[in-house]
């Protein structure tokens, strides 16, 4: 919440994107998972599952439990793991990782019309 980042989206290694309001940080989360699905970011080519992709958005690396957070996102969505990241719409793929990043945020989200 304090950064407006409801996707905890990194700036680095050790750093989380500051956005001025949280309307900017959905927007930048949005455009960050369609980075994913054309294949123009790191590590991905867009034809990734929702498992394989939260494996690198999520990574155990990082403490998280990659599955049980695709098989969260997945059911929110409606969905399988097994499904493809380009078929998912970026809008709601946001706002179910928002819920799962920070039901606060998804809240706000949702009191400003955005999800």
């Amino acid at each position: 919440m304090r950064n407006n980042n409801p996707g905890n989206i990194r700036s680095g290694e050790d750093s989380f994107k500051t956005f001025g309001t949280m309307k900017e940080g959905f927007a930048g989360l949005t455009k960050q998972l369609d980075l994913y699905k054309n294949g123009r970011s790191k590590n991905t080519t867009g034809k990734e599952t929702l498992l394989e992709m939260m494996k690198i958005y999520a990574p155990s690396s990082d403490n998280n439990d990659p599955t049980t957070y695709a098989n969260t996102i997945a059911k929110e969505l409606g969905i399988s793991t097994s499904d493809p990241i380009s078929g998912i719409s970026s809008k709601e793929w946001a706002a179910a990782i928002s819920k799962v990043e920070s039901p606060q945020a998804y809240k706000e989200l949702k009191r400003l019309g955005l999800v």
